[in-house]
């Protein structure tokens, strides 16, 4: 990967991870975090409201937390929204805050 500059001076690595290359792999803490028994499925449904507070320097170590907004039941199954922050080691802010929303089928 290269560090070409873009016209703000930051490199492109630097801006590659703090968006894409950090919502990517939002839902996995989710099933490392829950277990929902009698659950046939789930399905994606998107995120409600997405934040990229800073930047995540490459070769960053992220954690996340997980925190459960909340269950509402419908026709097809409960949807389930969660909040998701992302921090880097030795960062002051999150570098990613996500609602997602998740519908579980039983």
């Amino acid at each position: 990967m290269t560090t070409r500059r873009t016209s703000d001076g930051m490199a492109e690595p630097e801006k590659a991870a703090g968006t894409h290359l950090t919502l990517g792999p939002i839902p996995m803490p989710y099933w490392e975090v829950y277990d929902i028994q009698g659950v046939r499925m789930s399905v994606n449904h998107g995120a409600n409201k997405v934040r990229f507070p800073a930047p995540v320097p490459v070769g960053s170590r992220v954690r996340a937390g997980v925190e459960l907004l909340g269950a509402t039941p419908g026709a097809g199954g409960h949807q389930v929204v969660t909040r998701i922050t992302i921090e880097r080691d030795g960062g002051d802010e999150p570098v990613c805050a996500a609602d997602t929303v998740t519908v579980v089928v039983p």
